[in-house]
């Protein structure tokens, strides 16, 4: 008998054994996140700046407090230079990017910022044309945020 012919069986059986798999336990995604209470999150001692939204910072994060007013409802954010440098081809006070963005509460404790795309027009607000082309889009998430918290006074999100 050949040596290739003996060899070749063995290392096909022992290849089948060496890319089986232990399966990993994973734990269940589905346990739904529970807010915290407000001052175990925002201390007395948080630096904070009220506003259309509330502001507050604790060591090294920040934290928004957002208000139920503000869900669904639209936002313009305008980006600006503040400076540039010399050669940049841009100059200070130039506005750079302008989106609506609006925050919507998902279902798992979470708020997203979702950003408004403007691409498809209809000329009837209420016609079965402006109805289809709403339901064919969606407007994307921008970032995701986790409901730490709600403020007892204000009833805001943090």
């Amino acid at each position: 008998m050949n040596f290739k012919q003996i060899l070749l069986p063995i290392s096909f059986a022992l290849s089948l054994t060496a890319f089986g798999q232990k399966p990993v336990a994973k734990p269940d995604s589905t346990v739904k996140k529970a807010p915290v209470e407000y001052s175990k999150i925002i201390p007395a001692s948080a630096i904070g700046q009220d506003g259309l939204f509330n502001v507050r910072q604790v060591d090294q994060k920040w934290f928004f407090e957002i208000p139920d007013s503000l869900l669904g409802r639209y936002l313009l954010a305008v980006t600006r230079y503040v400076t540039t440098p010399q050669g940049f081809g841009s100059f200070g006070g130039e506005k750079v990017n302008e989106q609506t963005l609006y925050f919507q509460k998902g279902n798992n404790n979470n708020l997203f910022l979702k950003g408004v795309v403007y691409r498809q027009e209809a000329k009837s607000l209420d016609g079965p044309i402006f109805q289809a082309m709403m339901q064919s889009q969606e407007s994307p998430i921008v970032a995701s945020f986790d409901i730490k918290a709600k403020n007892p006074v204000t009833g805001n999100y943090v």
